[in-house]
């Protein structure tokens, strides 16, 4: 019986933080589409940081919303 009750627990943590972490990207997506565009009238300087943010998105997308972050 304390089996039972420690299952759900658990099964509840993992729900909270996946629900957190897709609000969280779903931010960051709107953000990079609207920063896409604008990259080619940024200058060269400026352009490889965007490559950069770029390449972050791919590999994790919370990453580029702190980048976005310094960027604003």
């Amino acid at each position: 019986m304390h089996e039972e009750s420690v299952q759900p627990e658990l099964e509840r943590d993992q729900n909270q933080p996946v629900s957190e972490k897709l609000e969280e990207v779903n931010v960051p997506e709107s953000k990079v589409n609207i920063k896409s565009k604008p990259t080619p009238i940024i200058k060269d300087s400026d352009k490889s940081k965007t490559a950069k943010v770029t390449k972050v998105n791919v590999h994790k997308k919370h990453v580029a919303k702190k980048t976005k972050i310094r960027f604003l």
